[in-house]
């Protein structure tokens, strides 16, 4: 997930790829001093209306503990149904002509090679894509779509052609792995996490519960705290929950929660958010340009934090 007036070229098709001559240069990271966070992880959660968490009995976790102690946005909007151009947003900063569509990797592929993950491992950031019911357990790029409870359409990097075999694998990893990763404090320092398709509020969870608000509030209340517990994030460290989008039936707004001791305690902000400023914060923690298409316009996140978001340039 990945300057101002720059025009991009983004391929689309079905076959064999075809390279741009409008692709932006490499990303760069910034070795200068700037924001104190050197740790991002990112928590996905799915089509659920803000007004129907804030407040609600469902979720105790987020109202009595993440929404008291930190800051989150009341104006944060997605794109558009489907989740797959949502997603795209976060990692290209573009819908990539996919509003309403749901195809799969293996019907989709893209050329450009101007998205996030593309730019982290250019920048030499480390980073992890940790997946619930990750097809393959991580022994292979997952481009099947096997269904519920995993979804592909919430897995926007192996949509592009240049990610793929080695670097796929190294970091489209189970979720099960995080759990490991935090244990021994062996964290990378950006962490894109996407529970399966029950535990992040979207089906209910067959035989057992159908209330998708309290299966996401407690998958959260299991998550955060371990993710809290590590040095990494007591140190320099911020948690992004997000919904990908709203109910079904409209677009309203849809939640981001940041969780930080550099986030403001009990606020709430009413700027106009959106997953291109989600995706700027982001370039901005790490240091990554040029910005990602709708990125280079979006607002950042500054306004939930006491400190700066933007890493400094020499």
């Amino acid at each position: 997930m990945l300057g101002v007036g720059l025009i991009v070229a983004v391929g689309v098709w079905r076959g064999a790829p075809s390279r741009s001559s409008a692709e932006p240069i490499p990303a760069r990271i910034a070795r200068a001093h700037g924001t104190p966070i050197r740790h991002l992880w990112l928590v996905m959660m799915e089509n659920t209306d803000w007004s129907a968490i804030k407040g609600s009995s469902s979720a105790p976790y987020i109202n009595n503990t993440l929404v008291a102690r930190y800051a989150h946005a009341e104006n944060y909007r997605a794109h558009a149904h489907n989740s797959l151009p949502n997603y795209f947003l976060l990692e290209a900063g573009d819908p990539m002509g996919q509003q309403g569509k749901s195809p799969t990797p293996t019907e989709l592929r893209l050329s450009t090679t101007s998205h996030l993950a593309t730019y982290l491992t250019r920048a030499k950031v480390s980073w992890k894509s940790y997946r619930e019911n990750l097809p393959g357990n991580g022994t292979t790029c997952p481009l099947a779509d096997p269904g519920a409870p995993y979804s592909a359409d919430h897995n926007a990097p192996v949509y592009f052609d240049d990610f793929t075999g080695r670097s796929c694998v190294a970091h489209e990893r189970p979720l099960a792995e995080l759990t490991t990763d935090l244990a021994r404090n062996r964290v990378p320092q950006y962490s894109f996490i996407v529970p399966n398709d029950y535990h992040q509020g979207e089906k209910p969870i067959p035989g057992r519960s159908s209330d998708l608000i309290r299966n996401a509030d407690s998958f959260l209340q299991s998550l955060v705290p371990k993710i809290q517990a590590t040095a990494a994030y007591r140190r320099d460290g911020a948690i992004l929950v997000l919904w990908d989008e709203g109910a079904a039936c409209c677009d309203n707004p849809s939640g981001l929660i940041a969780v930080s001791r550099f986030a403001k305690r009990g606020y709430a902000s009413r700027t106009a958010y959106s997953h291109p400023s989600t995706l700027r914060t982001i370039q901005d923690i790490f240091g990554l340009r040029p910005y990602l298409r709708q990125a280079a316009h979006a607002p950042d996140l500054q306004g939930l934090f006491t400190v700066s978001v933007t890493r400094r340039r020499p």
